[in-house]
């Protein structure tokens, strides 16, 4: 009786979704769920007056040294539709700390996940500026 219920209770978790994950057994979803093939990112870039670019870090972009909160005061921006101040906001960081960017961009860029992991230096597969501002 006791092995019974051991061995029930050792596969109930099988009965669940594979999208369910919690303690203490894990299918680890984001890990074994399909993932899409293109993901997009928001970024702030910094365009030099000959025309490169580069893509602006955390603190230039968000006010912070964290990525992904960065990441998400630009997508928030958008969304509320303060595109244009979050730009303006940057532009002003960029012009006291880099003196050869013109122009910020701000940028939605879309990756084929597999290519981008592959090349050293990835090429998005489409891009959309959002904003884009002057630097004083």
């Amino acid at each position: 009786m006791v092995a019974t219920v051991a061995v029930l209770a050792a596969l109930w978790p099988l009965t669940r979704s594979l999208r369910h994950d919690s303690f203490p057994l894990s299918n680890y979803p984001m890990f074994t769920s399909d993932q899409p093939e293109v993901t997009s990112f928001v970024r702030a870039v910094g365009v030099r007056g000959d025309g490169t670019e580069d893509v602006l870090p955390p603190m230039l972009a968000g006010g912070t040294v964290e990525v992904i909160h960065a990441n998400r005061t630009l997508n928030r921006a958008l969304r509320d539709g303060r595109g244009d101040e979050m730009c303006a906001e940057i532009a002003d960081r960029v012009g006291r700390d880099r003196p050869e960017i013109v122009t910020v961009l701000i940028v939605t860029e879309t990756y084929d996940v597999v290519e981008a992991l592959r090349a050293h230096e990835p090429v998005p597969v489409d891009r959309t500026v959002r904003a884009e501002c002057p630097v004083a």
